[in-house]
């Protein structure tokens, strides 16, 4: 029985030593050579991420120099790509209805190709966001849903800090109108608890917020 942490590359040796002789292969998977359809079909949704490296050549080129001004070229660059991601997400999207893969899943496989495409088009992001826009909007990223969010988020902010400055207001003219109230009522000679039965009826205080009030601003 092998050793469990052993390096593969440690096993004939470890054979040798054991005196005998054994012929083992060690199966390539050819990830380009594998077709959506055939990714598909086999559930190797795992591969989905490697498949834009199959247009590295071609990217390689309209990058160079030489290439950059020939709109054709990028055209067919993004054409390719576009319809790579579109096909990754309707496959994913498949794989989904078919109950192989949950939805927490579908969403981090779909990151993975977009990822690949933002290496292999680092050197020209123009190009990364002209196949962006051209998915669109079949596929939604997550730095899409974050900026959506963190819209969101601001508008939220700027609806609290509205309230807060309302509530602000509304509490400055609490203030004034409790003062007004408890000064006319020692103009009239009303006494304390009176003062502070007048705030509790108008002002819905309970006894211990109107008491506050005339102690601040009851002055005889």
């Amino acid at each position: 029985m092998l050793p469990v942490f052993m390096e593969l590359t440690e096993v004939p040796r470890f054979l040798q030593l054991c005196g005998t002789e054994h012929i083992y292969r060690i199966p390539i998977l050819k990830v380009q050579e594998y077709s959506l359809e055939k990714i598909e079909e086999k559930h190797l949704n795992i591969l989905i991420p490697f498949l834009p490296i199959r247009f590295r050549k071609q990217i390689g080129e309209v990058l160079t120099e030489e290439k950059k001004a020939d709109t054709a070229a990028r055209e067919n660059v993004k054409r390719d790509l576009a319809e790579l991601l579109s096909g990754c997400q309707a496959a994913l999207g498949h794989e989904g209805e078919r109950g192989v893969l949950p939805e927490s899943a579908q969403k981090d496989i779909r990151e993975f190709p977009w990822k690949t495409c933002r290496y292999l088009l680092k050197k020209d992001m123009d190009l990364y966001e002209e196949v962006s826009e051209e998915v669109e909007p079949a596929i939604k990223l997550s730095r899409e849903i974050i900026a959506e969010l963190k819209d969101d988020i601001q508008e939220l902010q700027d609806d609290i800090q509205e309230l807060q400055d309302s509530k602000a207001a509304l509490q400055l003219q609490l203030e004034n109108a409790c003062r007004r109230m408890i000064d006319e009522a020692v103009k009239d000679g009303k006494g304390t608890e009176e003062t502070e039965n007048m705030l509790m009826s108008v002002f819905s205080m309970t006894k211990r917020e109107a008491e506050e009030k005339v102690k601040v601003y009851r002055k005889e």
